[in-house]
Parts: C-alpha cells; structure tokens; sequence
C-alpha cells in the first residue's frame, strides 16, 4: 500500500509531475484522487464555481476515506495551506502505507500568479491572486512538518524549470542540490539543522 502526496502552491506544477510520476514510476494501478478532475467531470453541470469546487473537494474527502478503509494505493496532490490532511497522513501511516511526499516550490508567489493567469486563459480554473499568495506562505511553512510523514521525499523548484532540489530514500537522505534556492533553504534545510534531523548544508 502506497500514498504519494503531490504538495506545493498554486501554479506550482504538481499536475505536470503527478503526469511525470505515473508514467515513470507506473502507477497506473493508483486510484488518481483530484477535485480539479471531478469537478471538470463529475460535476461540470454545476455552474456555481464556489458550489462545483466544494462538491467535487467534499467528494474527494470521501475516496480517500473509502481507498484507505479498503487499503488502496492512491495519489492525491495538495496546497498543502492548512494541516487539515495531516491527521489523513497519520492514518495512513497506522495502517502501514509507504508514504512518498512529492512538493514543488517556486522562489516567488508572482510566479504563481502568473502560471495560473495563464491557465486560465487556456481554459483551466482560476484562483484570487490574494489567495495564491496567502496560501504560498502557508504552504512554504508548513513544507518541513509535511515532509515527516515521508518514508520518501522529492523537493523540486520550478521558479523557471523542474529542478530536484532534495531526494530522501527510505527515510535516508540520498541527495541535496549544492545551490538550493532560498525557499528550499529557509523552509526546509534551515527547520532540519534546527531540529537535528540531518547535515548541515
């Protein structure tokens, strides 16, 4: 049993990655848990942008309950603002899952803004620009406690483009990137050190 949490900020690129994941490390078989993707289909008759959003985050809630109830592999991708799935990861963990965090970060929350005003005009979902800088922050803070249920972690920046910044195997580090961008220093590697947890870097 698997649980590959993709985490980051809006605009961040975590489904190019989930994309990337599933093709390179085959995992086909997991059960792909998005509300993006059930509210373009399940419920694209909603027009109430707010309405179809929480429907389709309200139904995701309840597969992910239902694949860990019946000890399903599954892939679920994350803002990972707030610490309200920690308790999710928590059970998951319990019940003997492997976990495998996958974040990407970016140096500036006007990145984001960017990349999701350009999705949008490709026909893809929008978020307030307050909104996406609020939640960069929170994300960024809450990186280091996320990255303690991982039995394997991916850090990537995508500031211009898909760099690994940190990879951890089997709850070992196995590579940390010589020019880390300041993010990934002050929201990870400086929490580590701070916690003895690893190498100074």
């Amino acid at each position: 049993m698997e649980l590959y949490v993709f985490a980051g900020p809006n605009g961040g690129g975590k489904s190019t990655l989930i994309a990337q994941f599933i093709k390179e490390y085959n995992l086909t078989d997991f059960e792909y848990i998005s509300p993006d993707i059930y509210a373009k289909t399940l419920f694209s008759k909603i027009l109430d942008e707010k309405e179809k959003y929480q429907k389709a985050f309200d139904y995701a809630e309840l597969v992910r309950a239902y694949m860990l109830e019946n000890n399903k592999s599954m892939i679920i991708e994350t803002v990972n603002s707030t610490a309200n799935k920690f308790d999710f990861y928590k059970q998951c963990i319990e019940k003997g899952y492997k976990v495998t965090v996958v974040f990407v970060g970016t140096e500036s929350f006007e990145i984001n803004i960017q990349r999701v005003a350009k999705r949008v005009k490709e026909g893809g979902h929008g978020v307030d620009p307050e909104k996406i800088k609020s939640r960069y922050y929170k994300s960024m803070e809450l990186l280091f406690p996320l990255t303690l249920f991982s039995n394997t972690l991916f850090i990537y920046d995508n500031s211009d483009k898909f760099e690994l910044c940190v990879l951890k195997e089997n709850s070992t580090y196995k590579y940390v990137a010589q020019n880390l961008p300041k993010w990934a220093n002050k929201y990870f590697i400086e929490r580590l050190n701070e916690e003895g947890l690893a190498f100074f870097v």
